[in-house]
């Protein structure tokens, strides 16, 4: 009897194991962010059986997005809310960051500290230079805005471009800044203490477009995290410590247009993004 109760449990681990869904998950950043929250958002499916994995390659987004689409080995992607986007792939309505990859923080020439120490206004502002890389959706924000842009397609580039004083500063987001600040550290670079630029921006999951299960199984999953505060959690832990220590709350801002930014993006929702959520007092 006890070898047959044995038999019967390891049959049906081995079902379990056989008919789990895997869903590979994929992103040019490092941040195991992303990949937690796809396994957070899927865990509110258990009879799907989903199970997450990360894609082991480290390639280009744009690629990343061409392998989803073609059904080769990536099921989930992350990335800007653009219409192109939209269109060519299934995206889940929710903004994964809270609209922070469009609040930007400069890094700038340690020889200028005092750099935007008196830029008050947007025309001020227009007047210095920033550098980016030449196929990323906030170089072309910052166009829109009238402001000239020196561009590279060397990520690497782009901080030795500032580090030769060949652009006046590099905008990053306040959820990536530091720790691109202490990655290029021998660098004559620094963090500008005095401007937050803000732009209307969303960041999504995109799966591939006749996926609308997984799709719905990721955006009913964020949906219930965000209302048990399993969301909230995940998101401080990741990225609470590095907000608190840029003193967010008692720098400038300069804000600019993002016409591209689509309407179907839900900014009526409140409760999705950080401008309005106490945010830094956690």
């Amino acid at each position: 009897m006890r070898n047959t109760i044995l038999s019967m449990t390891l049959f049906f681990c081995c079902c379990a194991q056989l008919f789990a869904k895997n869903v590979v998950y994929a992103a040019a950043e490092q941040d195991s962010y992303y990949t937690d929250l796809v396994n957070l958002a899927l865990s509110y499916s258990p009879d799907k059986n989903y199970t997450v994995s990360r894609y082991n390659r480290d390639i280009p987004k744009p690629r990343l997005f061409d392998l989803m689409a073609q059904g080769r080995g990536i099921d989930v992607v992350n990335g800007s809310v653009t219409e192109a986007r939209l269109n060519k792939y299934q995206a889940v309505h929710f903004p994964i960051l809270r609209g922070l990859k469009g609040w930007r923080i400069a890094l700038i020439h340690k020889g200028k500290p005092e750099l935007f120490a008196n830029v008050h206004t947007f025309e001020q502002f227009k007047a210095l230079n920033p550098v980016q890389f030449n196929t990323w959706i906030s170089t072309g924000i910052f166009k829109e805005n009238g402001i000239k842009v020196a561009t590279t397609a060397s990520f690497n580039g782009l901080f030795q471009m500032l580090n030769s004083q060949r652009a006046d500063y590099f905008p990053r987001s306040i959820l990536d800044i530091r720790r691109e600040y202490n990655q290029f550290a021998e660098l004559d670079i620094m963090i500008d203490p005095y401007l937050l630029i803000q732009y209307p921006s969303a960041f999504y999951f995109f799966v591939k477009k006749d996926n609308h299960e997984l799709a719905a199984d990721i955006k009913q999953g964020l949906e219930q995290a965000l209302v048990d505060g399993r969301f909230d959690k995940l998101f401080y832990q990741a990225y609470g410590q590095e907000l608190r220590a840029l003193n967010i709350k008692e720098r400038r801002i300069i804000r600019l247009h993002n016409h591209s930014l689509p309407s179907s993006v839900p900014l009526n929702r409140t409760e999705l993004w950080a401008e309005h959520r106490f945010i830094f007092s956690q």
